[in-house]
Protein backbone atom coordinates (compact mmCIF):
# COMPACT_ATOMS: atom_id res chain seq x y z
CA UNK A 1 0.00 0.00 0.00
CA UNK A 2 1.09 3.58 -0.67
CA UNK A 3 2.10 5.73 2.31
CA UNK A 4 0.44 9.10 2.89
CA UNK A 5 1.15 11.67 5.59
CA UNK A 6 -1.18 14.43 6.75
CA UNK A 7 0.53 17.29 8.59
CA UNK A 8 -1.06 19.93 10.80
CA UNK A 9 0.65 22.31 13.20
CA UNK A 10 -2.65 23.95 14.21
CA UNK A 11 -5.34 21.28 14.54
CA UNK A 12 -5.73 18.59 17.18
CA UNK A 13 -4.99 14.94 16.43
CA UNK A 14 -8.68 13.99 16.40
CA UNK A 15 -9.78 16.96 14.32
CA UNK A 16 -13.18 16.25 12.79
CA UNK A 17 -12.16 17.11 9.22
CA UNK A 18 -8.62 15.72 9.13
CA UNK A 19 -9.00 12.59 11.24
CA UNK A 20 -12.66 11.60 11.17
CA UNK A 21 -13.46 12.57 7.59
CA UNK A 22 -10.33 12.54 5.42
CA UNK A 23 -8.00 10.02 7.07
CA UNK A 24 -10.89 7.73 8.00
CA UNK A 25 -11.90 7.73 4.33
CA UNK A 26 -8.36 6.98 3.13
CA UNK A 27 -7.20 4.40 5.68
CA UNK A 28 -8.68 1.37 3.89
CA UNK A 29 -6.68 2.14 0.73
CA UNK A 30 -3.45 3.64 2.08
CA UNK A 31 -1.08 3.48 5.04
CA UNK A 32 -2.02 6.69 6.82
CA UNK A 33 0.11 8.77 9.20
CA UNK A 34 -0.84 12.00 10.93
CA UNK A 35 1.86 14.37 12.20
CA UNK A 36 0.41 16.98 14.56
CA UNK A 37 1.14 19.27 17.49
CA UNK A 38 -0.80 17.38 20.12
CA UNK A 39 -0.29 14.89 22.90
CA UNK A 40 -0.01 11.24 21.93
CA UNK A 41 -3.45 9.69 21.59
CA UNK A 42 -4.21 6.00 21.43
CA UNK A 43 -6.53 5.06 18.59
CA UNK A 44 -7.86 1.88 17.03
CA UNK A 45 -8.51 3.29 13.57
CA UNK A 46 -5.39 1.96 11.83
CA UNK A 47 -4.10 5.53 11.55
CA UNK A 48 -0.60 6.17 12.88
CA UNK A 49 -0.35 9.37 14.94
CA UNK A 50 2.97 11.14 15.52
CA UNK A 51 2.29 13.77 18.18
CA UNK A 52 5.10 16.30 18.48
CA UNK A 53 3.44 18.18 21.37
CA UNK A 54 5.32 21.37 20.48
CA UNK A 55 5.75 23.72 23.44
CA UNK A 56 5.61 27.43 22.79
CA UNK A 57 3.25 30.30 22.06
CA UNK A 58 1.41 30.82 18.78
CA UNK A 59 4.09 33.03 17.26
CA UNK A 60 6.85 30.54 18.07
CA UNK A 61 4.74 27.67 16.79
CA UNK A 62 4.12 29.46 13.52
CA UNK A 63 7.85 29.96 12.83
CA UNK A 64 9.51 26.87 14.32
CA UNK A 65 6.98 24.02 14.42
CA UNK A 66 6.64 23.66 10.59
CA UNK A 67 10.33 22.77 10.26
CA UNK A 68 10.10 20.29 13.11
CA UNK A 69 7.18 18.68 11.30
CA UNK A 70 9.03 18.77 7.99
CA UNK A 71 12.01 16.93 9.52
CA UNK A 72 9.72 14.22 10.91
CA UNK A 73 7.83 13.90 7.62
CA UNK A 74 11.00 13.47 5.57
CA UNK A 75 12.16 10.73 7.93
CA UNK A 76 9.08 8.68 6.98
CA UNK A 77 9.36 9.13 3.21
CA UNK A 78 5.74 9.03 2.04
CA UNK A 79 4.17 8.94 -1.42
CA UNK A 80 1.94 11.96 -0.64
CA UNK A 81 2.29 14.81 1.87
CA UNK A 82 -1.05 16.48 2.68
CA UNK A 83 -0.69 19.89 4.42
CA UNK A 84 -3.49 21.52 6.40
CA UNK A 85 -2.23 24.95 7.50
CA UNK A 86 -0.93 28.11 5.77
CA UNK A 87 2.11 28.11 8.06
CA UNK A 88 3.17 24.82 6.41
CA UNK A 89 3.39 26.36 2.93
CA UNK A 90 7.17 26.84 3.11
CA UNK A 91 7.53 23.25 4.29
CA UNK A 92 5.50 22.22 1.26
CA UNK A 93 7.82 24.10 -1.07
CA UNK A 94 10.82 22.39 0.51
CA UNK A 95 9.12 19.02 0.00
CA UNK A 96 8.74 19.91 -3.69
CA UNK A 97 12.48 20.58 -3.88
CA UNK A 98 12.88 16.96 -2.77
CA UNK A 99 10.51 15.99 -5.59
CA UNK A 100 7.67 14.92 -3.27
CA UNK A 101 3.96 14.94 -4.10
CA UNK A 102 2.27 17.68 -2.05
CA UNK A 103 -1.42 18.43 -1.42
CA UNK A 104 -2.51 21.66 0.24
CA UNK A 105 -5.83 21.57 2.12
CA UNK A 106 -7.52 24.99 2.44
CA UNK A 107 -9.96 25.08 5.36
CA UNK A 108 -10.71 28.82 5.49
CA UNK A 109 -10.46 32.16 3.72
CA UNK A 110 -6.84 33.01 4.56
CA UNK A 111 -7.14 36.80 4.59
CA UNK A 112 -10.36 36.70 6.56
CA UNK A 113 -8.91 34.20 9.02
CA UNK A 114 -5.89 36.39 9.76
CA UNK A 115 -8.04 39.51 10.16
CA UNK A 116 -10.12 37.71 12.81
CA UNK A 117 -7.15 36.53 14.93
CA UNK A 118 -7.05 38.59 18.14
CA UNK A 119 -3.51 37.45 19.01
CA UNK A 120 -2.19 39.31 15.95
CA UNK A 121 -2.15 42.87 17.29
CA UNK A 122 -2.97 45.98 15.29
CA UNK A 123 -4.60 46.60 11.92
CA UNK A 124 -1.33 47.33 10.13
CA UNK A 125 0.26 44.14 11.47
CA UNK A 126 -2.77 42.09 10.43
CA UNK A 127 -2.72 43.65 6.99
CA UNK A 128 0.98 42.96 6.50
CA UNK A 129 0.72 39.38 7.76
CA UNK A 130 -2.31 38.69 5.57
CA UNK A 131 -0.55 40.08 2.48
CA UNK A 132 2.60 38.03 3.11
CA UNK A 133 0.65 34.82 3.66
CA UNK A 134 -1.56 35.61 0.67
CA UNK A 135 1.47 36.03 -1.59
CA UNK A 136 3.01 32.82 -0.25
CA UNK A 137 -0.27 31.00 -0.86
CA UNK A 138 -0.52 32.24 -4.46
CA UNK A 139 3.12 31.34 -5.12
CA UNK A 140 3.06 27.91 -3.49
CA UNK A 141 -0.01 26.49 -5.19
CA UNK A 142 1.71 26.86 -8.58
CA UNK A 143 4.05 24.04 -7.53
CA UNK A 144 1.77 21.78 -5.47
CA UNK A 145 0.32 18.62 -7.00
CA UNK A 146 -3.19 19.03 -5.65
CA UNK A 147 -5.46 21.44 -3.76
CA UNK A 148 -8.33 20.36 -1.48
CA UNK A 149 -10.82 22.99 -0.29
CA UNK A 150 -13.54 22.82 2.35
CA UNK A 151 -16.01 25.34 0.90
CA UNK A 152 -17.59 26.12 -2.48
CA UNK A 153 -16.40 29.75 -2.38
CA UNK A 154 -12.82 28.54 -1.95
CA UNK A 155 -13.25 26.06 -4.81
CA UNK A 156 -14.17 28.89 -7.16
CA UNK A 157 -11.09 30.79 -6.10
CA UNK A 158 -8.57 27.93 -6.20
CA UNK A 159 -10.23 26.13 -9.08
CA UNK A 160 -7.82 24.44 -11.42
CA UNK A 161 -7.55 20.94 -12.87
CA UNK A 162 -6.14 19.48 -9.66
CA UNK A 163 -8.56 21.03 -7.12
CA UNK A 164 -11.07 19.00 -5.09
CA UNK A 165 -14.03 20.33 -3.11
CA UNK A 166 -14.27 18.11 -0.01
CA UNK A 167 -16.99 19.45 2.27
CA UNK A 168 -17.38 18.91 6.02
CA UNK A 169 -20.45 16.69 5.87
CA UNK A 170 -21.13 14.29 8.77
CA UNK A 171 -20.49 10.57 8.60
CA UNK A 172 -24.07 9.46 9.20
CA UNK A 173 -23.38 5.72 9.04
CA UNK A 174 -20.56 5.96 11.58
CA UNK A 175 -22.74 7.53 14.27
CA UNK A 176 -26.20 6.26 13.36
CA UNK A 177 -26.42 3.96 16.39
CA UNK A 178 -26.04 6.96 18.70
CA UNK A 179 -28.84 8.84 16.96
CA UNK A 180 -31.62 6.30 16.55
CA UNK A 181 -34.00 8.21 18.79
CA UNK A 182 -33.74 11.81 19.93
CA UNK A 183 -34.04 12.10 23.69
CA UNK A 184 -35.45 14.91 25.81
CA UNK A 185 -33.43 16.94 28.29
CA UNK A 186 -33.88 15.88 31.88
CA UNK A 187 -34.63 19.18 33.64
CA UNK A 188 -37.68 20.21 31.60
CA UNK A 189 -36.06 23.39 30.31
CA UNK A 190 -35.77 24.40 26.65
CA UNK A 191 -32.14 23.64 25.98
CA UNK A 192 -30.20 25.71 23.41
CA UNK A 193 -26.77 24.30 22.57
CA UNK A 194 -23.68 25.79 20.98
CA UNK A 195 -21.14 23.13 19.98
CA UNK A 196 -17.63 24.12 18.90
CA UNK A 197 -14.72 26.43 19.64
CA UNK A 198 -15.65 29.34 21.90
CA UNK A 199 -14.53 32.76 20.63
CA UNK A 200 -16.01 36.25 20.61
CA UNK A 201 -16.15 36.38 16.83
CA UNK A 202 -18.34 33.28 16.84
CA UNK A 203 -20.96 35.25 18.76
CA UNK A 204 -20.63 33.67 22.20
CA UNK A 205 -21.10 36.93 24.12
CA UNK A 206 -24.22 37.80 22.14
CA UNK A 207 -25.98 34.48 22.74
CA UNK A 208 -25.25 34.78 26.45
CA UNK A 209 -26.72 38.30 26.38
CA UNK A 210 -29.75 36.91 24.53
CA UNK A 211 -30.49 34.67 27.53
CA UNK A 212 -31.18 37.81 29.56
CA UNK A 213 -34.28 38.39 27.36
CA UNK A 214 -35.61 34.86 27.98
CA UNK A 215 -37.33 33.51 31.07
CA UNK A 216 -36.07 30.72 33.31
CA UNK A 217 -37.61 28.03 31.10
CA UNK A 218 -34.64 28.46 28.75
CA UNK A 219 -31.09 27.24 29.26
CA UNK A 220 -27.98 27.80 27.11
CA UNK A 221 -25.40 25.00 26.91
CA UNK A 222 -21.85 25.80 25.78
CA UNK A 223 -19.80 22.80 24.67
CA UNK A 224 -16.26 23.11 23.34
CA UNK A 225 -12.84 24.59 24.12
CA UNK A 226 -12.30 28.20 25.21
CA UNK A 227 -10.05 29.48 22.43
CA UNK A 228 -9.35 33.00 23.70
CA UNK A 229 -7.69 34.15 26.89
CA UNK A 230 -10.07 35.49 29.56
CA UNK A 231 -13.20 34.88 27.45
CA UNK A 232 -14.67 32.53 30.05
CA UNK A 233 -14.30 35.20 32.74
CA UNK A 234 -15.96 37.79 30.45
CA UNK A 235 -18.88 35.45 29.85
CA UNK A 236 -19.35 34.67 33.54
CA UNK A 237 -19.76 38.38 34.33
CA UNK A 238 -22.77 38.81 32.02
CA UNK A 239 -26.34 38.57 33.34
CA UNK A 240 -27.29 35.91 30.80
CA UNK A 241 -24.68 33.54 32.19
CA UNK A 242 -27.06 32.77 35.07
CA UNK A 243 -29.04 30.73 32.52
CA UNK A 244 -25.91 29.32 30.88
CA UNK A 245 -24.02 26.12 31.60
CA UNK A 246 -20.55 25.26 30.32
CA UNK A 247 -20.18 21.47 30.02
CA UNK A 248 -16.61 21.25 28.74
CA UNK A 249 -15.04 19.46 25.78
CA UNK A 250 -16.30 16.12 24.50
CA UNK A 251 -14.35 13.87 22.12
CA UNK A 252 -15.67 13.94 18.57
CA UNK A 253 -18.60 11.56 18.32
CA UNK A 254 -19.34 11.63 22.05
CA UNK A 255 -20.49 15.24 21.71
CA UNK A 256 -23.55 14.02 19.78
CA UNK A 257 -24.98 12.72 23.07
CA UNK A 258 -25.28 16.33 24.25
CA UNK A 259 -26.68 17.69 20.99
CA UNK A 260 -29.16 14.83 20.98
CA UNK A 261 -30.79 15.93 24.26
CA UNK A 262 -31.00 19.59 23.20
CA UNK A 263 -33.97 21.44 21.71
CA UNK A 264 -32.25 24.04 19.52
CA UNK A 265 -28.77 24.20 17.99
CA UNK A 266 -27.33 27.67 17.46
CA UNK A 267 -24.66 29.00 15.07
CA UNK A 268 -24.35 32.73 15.94
CA UNK A 269 -21.21 33.63 13.96
CA UNK A 270 -20.56 37.35 13.64
CA UNK A 271 -20.34 38.78 10.09
CA UNK A 272 -16.56 38.76 9.66
CA UNK A 273 -15.01 38.28 6.22
CA UNK A 274 -14.11 34.68 7.02
CA UNK A 275 -17.62 33.81 8.19
CA UNK A 276 -19.87 35.18 5.46
CA UNK A 277 -19.34 32.19 3.16
CA UNK A 278 -17.99 29.61 5.60
CA UNK A 279 -19.35 26.07 5.85
CA UNK A 280 -18.83 24.82 9.44
CA UNK A 281 -19.60 21.37 10.84
CA UNK A 282 -22.30 22.61 13.20
CA UNK A 283 -25.36 22.89 10.91
CA UNK A 284 -24.86 19.38 9.54
CA UNK A 285 -24.40 17.94 13.02
CA UNK A 286 -27.58 19.63 14.25
CA UNK A 287 -29.43 18.32 11.20
CA UNK A 288 -28.14 14.82 11.89
CA UNK A 289 -29.41 15.00 15.48
CA UNK A 290 -32.85 16.15 14.30
CA UNK A 291 -32.91 19.44 16.19
CA UNK A 292 -33.86 22.84 14.73
CA UNK A 293 -30.96 25.16 14.04
CA UNK A 294 -30.80 28.93 14.42
CA UNK A 295 -28.14 30.52 12.20
CA UNK A 296 -26.77 33.96 11.50
CA UNK A 297 -28.75 35.56 8.67
CA UNK A 298 -25.87 35.64 6.18
CA UNK A 299 -27.10 35.73 2.58
CA UNK A 300 -24.91 32.74 1.71
CA UNK A 301 -26.35 30.60 4.51
CA UNK A 302 -29.94 31.62 3.70
CA UNK A 303 -29.40 30.73 0.05
CA UNK A 304 -27.74 27.39 0.89
CA UNK A 305 -29.91 26.14 3.75
CA UNK A 306 -33.17 27.84 2.69
CA UNK A 307 -36.14 26.52 4.67
CA UNK A 308 -34.18 23.89 6.60
CA UNK A 309 -33.08 26.43 9.22
CA UNK A 310 -34.16 29.52 11.15
CA UNK A 311 -32.19 32.78 10.99
CA UNK A 312 -31.33 35.69 13.28
CA UNK A 313 -29.27 38.86 13.44
CA UNK A 314 -26.26 37.55 15.35
CA UNK A 315 -25.28 41.12 16.30
CA UNK A 316 -28.57 41.70 18.16
CA UNK A 317 -29.11 39.66 21.37
CA UNK A 318 -32.78 40.69 21.56
CA UNK A 319 -33.42 39.41 18.03
CA UNK A 320 -31.62 36.16 18.88
CA UNK A 321 -33.88 35.74 21.91
CA UNK A 322 -37.02 36.44 19.88
CA UNK A 323 -36.09 33.83 17.28
CA UNK A 324 -35.32 31.25 19.97
CA UNK A 325 -38.74 31.94 21.47
CA UNK A 326 -40.43 31.60 18.05
CA UNK A 327 -38.82 28.21 17.46
CA UNK A 328 -39.86 26.98 20.89
CA UNK A 329 -43.46 28.23 20.71
CA UNK A 330 -44.35 27.10 17.17
CA UNK A 331 -43.82 23.32 17.29
CA UNK A 332 -45.64 22.56 14.02
CA UNK A 333 -43.45 24.89 11.96
CA UNK A 334 -40.34 23.74 13.83
CA UNK A 335 -41.11 20.05 13.29
CA UNK A 336 -41.67 20.56 9.55
CA UNK A 337 -38.40 22.49 9.27
CA UNK A 338 -36.45 19.78 11.10
CA UNK A 339 -37.96 17.08 8.89
CA UNK A 340 -36.96 18.97 5.73
CA UNK A 341 -33.45 19.44 7.12
CA UNK A 342 -32.96 15.74 7.81
CA UNK A 343 -34.20 14.69 4.37
CA UNK A 344 -31.86 17.25 2.78
CA UNK A 345 -28.98 15.94 4.89
CA UNK A 346 -29.54 12.35 3.76
CA UNK A 347 -29.95 13.26 0.09
CA UNK A 348 -27.36 16.01 -0.33
CA UNK A 349 -25.05 16.50 2.66
CA UNK A 350 -23.73 12.98 3.01
CA UNK A 351 -20.05 12.20 3.60
CA UNK A 352 -20.25 8.99 1.55
CA UNK A 353 -20.31 11.03 -1.67
CA UNK A 354 -17.35 13.12 -0.53
CA UNK A 355 -15.36 9.96 0.31
CA UNK A 356 -15.69 8.68 -3.25
CA UNK A 357 -14.40 11.99 -4.60
CA UNK A 358 -11.44 12.03 -2.21
CA UNK A 359 -10.38 8.48 -3.08
CA UNK A 360 -10.64 9.21 -6.79
CA UNK A 361 -8.58 12.39 -6.30
CA UNK A 362 -5.80 10.44 -4.56
CA UNK A 363 -5.92 7.64 -7.11
CA UNK A 364 -5.40 10.05 -10.01
CA UNK A 365 -2.63 11.89 -8.18
CA UNK A 366 -0.72 8.70 -7.43
CA UNK A 367 -1.11 7.37 -10.97
CA UNK A 368 1.11 10.16 -12.35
Amino acid sequence: MKNIIHLTSVHKALDSRIYYKELSSLKTHYNCTLVCNDKLIENSENIRIIALDYKGNKIERMFFSPFQMLKKALEIDADVYHLHDPELLISGLILKIFNKRVIYDVHENIKGMIQSRKWIRGRITKFLVSQIVWFLDRFSIMFFDGIVVARPDLFRFYKKSNTLLFRNFPDIMRFKNQLLERESSTNGKIRIIYSGGLTEIRGILNIIDAMDYLDNNYELILMGPWQEDHLKEKCEKRNGYKKTKYIGVFPYGEHFSQINISDIGIIPFLPSANHLTTLPNKPFEYMMCNIPMLMSNFNYWKKLFKDTAFYCNSMDPKNIANEIRNIATHPDITHATVKRAYITLINEYNLDKEKVKLLDFYSKLLSH
